[in-house]
């Protein structure tokens, strides 16, 4: 029978990305509650709106109250397609920031590259000129003992 044995590396790196989405996601949720929160507010208002609706409708007052209730459904309807706006201006600032992340990602990448390449020569130079030679890992420490 294979047994596979996994190891499970946390970097710094990692570690920061993990904390960034969680940070992301815990936002993200906040938001999404604090509408279902705004949307159930509404909806207790109109059934409320509609209870009042029927204990009048037999009473004097039933032109008055008609009247109200044309006033908010208006307001409902002015409410979610403010509502929409909300979540399209959401989605934007989402596609906007994922960008700029990639952007980020693409520089760090471009410096690394560019640092890396650098030292490389640096090294290169060192050893033709000079004979030195740099130890920059783990196996070459291990390799001259």
């Amino acid at each position: 029978m294979f047994a596979a044995s996994t190891n499970f590396i946390l970097s710094l790196e990692s570690i920061g990305i993990l904390l960034g989405i969680l940070v992301s996601l815990t936002i993200l949720l906040g938001l999404l509650i604090q509408y279902a929160n705004k949307i159930n507010r509404l909806e207790i208002n109109i059934h409320h709106l509609r209870q009042e609706l029927l204990e009048h409708s037999s009473l004097e007052g039933h032109k008055i109250l008609l009247d109200r209730v044309v006033r908010t459904n208006d307001y409902t309807a002015r409410i979610e397609k403010n509502l929409e706006l909300h979540i399209q201006d959401y989605i934007n600032r989402k596609e906007t920031f994922q960008f700029l992340l990639g952007q980020i990602n693409e520089k760090i990448d471009h410096k690394f590259k560019r640092l890396s390449s650098s030292i490389k020569d640096t090294q290169k130079f060192l050893k033709k000129h000079d004979g030195f030679t740099i130890r920059d890992s783990y196996e070459e420490n291990n390799d001259d003992d």
